[in-house]
C-alpha cells in the first residue's frame, strides 16, 4: 500500500507532505517536553521557555511551507488532513502551554482568560464553519495575531506584566481585524444555511 502510494506522488512529494506532518509532531513533542519539566519541577527556565515558544512559532511556518512544496498540496483531501492538523497542533500547543504557566503562576490567569477569548471566538467559528462543511484558511494576518499569542506568554515570563498586557492588546486588536476577515469570507448567514457535513467531498475550502 506504502509503495503504491509513492509510486502514486512520487518520493519527494511523500517525504515532504511526511516532514510536514512530522514537524507538527516535533512541536508538540518540544512543547510536550517543556511542560512536563515545569510540572515536575514546579519552576520555569526563562530562556528555555522562550527558546521553545520561539522554536514552536517558527516551526509553525516551516510545516506549512513544506506541505506546499510536495504535489499533495493539490489534493483536496489531503489539503485538508493538514489543515486540520495545523489547527489542532496549534491549540493543544497553546493551551497545554498557558496552563502549564498557569498551574505554576495563578497571577497568569488574567491573561489567559483574554487568550481563551480570543481562542473560543476564532477557534470556535472556524469549527462551526466547518461542521457546515466550510473549511476556511488563515491568511498572514491570522497568522501575525496568532504568532502574539506567543509573544504575550514571552513578555509576561520574561519582561513583566505590563508589557505582556501591551503585547496581549495587540493581540486581542489583531485578532479582531482576523475574526472580521474570517467572517469576510464565510459570512455566518451564508455557512448556517449549509447542511452539516464534514465529507470530504462536499467541504468547501475558503482561501
Amino acid at each position: 500500500m506504502h509503495s503504491a502510494f509513492i509510486t502514486q506522488y512520487g518520493t519527494r512529494n511523500v517525504v515532504f507532505a511526511a516532514a510536514s506532518f512530522g514537524v507538527s509532531f516535533i512541536r508538540l513533542t518540544a512543547i510536550g517536553l517543556l511542560c512536563t519539566f515545569m510540572l515536575v519541577t514546579g519552576t520555569y527556565d526563562v530562556r528555555v521557555l522562550t527558546a521553545v515558544i520561539i522554536l514552536v512559532m517558527l516551526l509553525d511556518q516551516v510545516d506549512g511551507a513544506l506541505f506546499a512544496q510536495s504535489s499533495l498540496n493539490s489534493v483536496k483531501s489531503w489539503r485538508i488532513r493538514r489543515r486540520l492538523t495545523d489547527s489542532l497542533t496549534d491549540r493543544i500547543v497553546t493551551h497545554l502551554g498557558c496552563l502549564s504557566l498557569l498551574a505554576l503562576d495563578l497571577a497568569f490567569l488574567p491573561l489567559y482568560v483574554v487568550i481563551l477569548m480570543r481562542e473560543v471566538a476564532i477557534s470556535g467559528y472556524c469549527a462551526m464553519c466547518f461542521s457546515r462543511g466550510v473549511l476556511v484558511y488563515p491568511r498572514t494576518q491570522a497568522k501575525i495575531a496568532a504568532a502574539f499569542v506567543g509573544l504575550t506568554v514571552i513578555a509576561y515570563t520574561a519582561l513583566s506584566t505590563p508589557w505582556a498586557w501591551i503585547v496581549a492588546s495587540i493581540m486581542l486588536v489583531l485578532s479582531v481585524f482576523s475574526f472580521q476577515e474570517y467572517h469576510n469570507r464565510a459570512p455566518l448567514v451564508t455557512v448556517l444555511k449549509r447542511e452539516k457535513s464534514t465529507g470530504s467531498t462536499c467541504i468547501v475550502e475558503v482561501f
